[in-house]
């Protein structure tokens, strides 16, 4: 039997000495590798190197001379600076990190340096470094989601998952890729596509040597390798392999449909529902027509570019 590697702390085993090695730090929370550009620290060499492909590769940056933090264009940067000026007078001597409140800073070196968590669950010990962190975690144990969508019923424990979450009926989508212009309705969306212009795939199942762009997606895959389910729906008990296809299951109970085609204004509870209908429905249909001729395409593109041809010709 092939060895294997075991966490002392949550029972886990890992396949190679060096992938326990690098799980502990989970537990310590220590995170050893730092960015020389904007200070930002991880766990992993891999986390590491994604953020730099995300974030800056190819970037002429610009640095803040009170933090040394880095901007990629200027306003960002004045920005950075008018806050250490005026809002955030407070400055931690081990990070340089800033802050608006004496009191925020001492809770800073507390939690984050020395370690300290002050805040423990009454029901199962667990300790936590702020408070609200403590009162999101009881949310577990009373089951209580006391954020409602107005839209599809859906609830949250948080109320910015809530406002995250309303974008999907909204379809508003602030975060755009400064690469190719594709906007995301959350920012960690756009962190993980920026990755995809850079090609590169960082991190590596140990177990079938499958690479992935986004940590995320590893961590889903490798549960095909062991078969956890660990996403429980409280309704009707069904298990999955990520919170993502728990969330959308969730839909089939609630009778939420949040997936709007933006063609014929169809909805649907899940967004494979969704491709799917695109899919099956739309795809070769010609929705685009010349007022002049009457002409259809399938694609806006072919019908700008015929029409423009038609003003050369004049």
């Amino acid at each position: 039997m092939e060895e294997m590697y075991y966490c002392e702390f949550c029972n886990k085993f890992l396949s190679t000495s060096q992938a326990l090695n690098a799980h502990k730090l989970i537990h310590s929370r220590e995170r050893p590798y730092r960015c020389e550009d904007c200070g930002e620290a991880f766990t992993l060499s891999n986390e590491l190197l994604s953020h730099k492909c995300a974030f800056h590769v190819g970037d002429r940056r610009k640095h803040c001379e009170i933090c040394g933090k880095s901007f990629s264009n200027n306003p960002k940067l004045s920005h950075k600076c008018e806050i250490h000026a005026t809002q955030r007078p407070y400055h931690c001597e081990i990070c340089g990190k800033s802050f608006s409140q004496k009191g925020s800073l001492s809770t800073h070196v507390r939690t984050v340096h020395i370690g300290e968590k002050p805040y423990k669950c009454n029901v199962c010990d667990k300790r936590f470094a702020v408070r609200t962190s403590l009162k999101y975690h009881s949310y577990l144990h009373t089951g209580e989601r006391p954020h409602h969508c107005e839209v599809c019923g859906h609830t949250f424990t948080r109320v910015v998952c809530l406002e995250k979450h309303k974008r999907i009926h909204t379809g508003e989508k602030p975060y755009t890729c400064e690469v190719c212009g594709k906007a995301f309705s959350r920012g960690f969306s756009l962190k993980r596509h920026r990755i995809l212009h850079t090609g590169l795939k960082p991190y590596v199942c140990e177990i079938c040597g499958t690479a992935f762009s986004d940590y995320s997606n590893l961590a889903g895959h490798k549960r095909v390798h062991t078969g956890e389910r660990p996403y429980h729906c409280e309704i009707c008990g069904k298990a999955f392999c990520t919170n993502r296809s728990l969330s959308s299951h969730k839909y089939s109970h609630s009778g939420g449909k949040p997936y709007h085609c933006n063609i014929c204004g169809e909805t649907f509870s899940l967004r494979s529902y969704l491709s799917t209908h695109r899919n099956n429905i739309h795809i070769g249909e010609k929705r685009y027509h010349r007022k002049v001729s009457g002409k259809a395409f399938s694609k806006k593109d072919s019908l700008k570019k015929t029409q423009a041809r038609s003003r050369m010709r004049k």
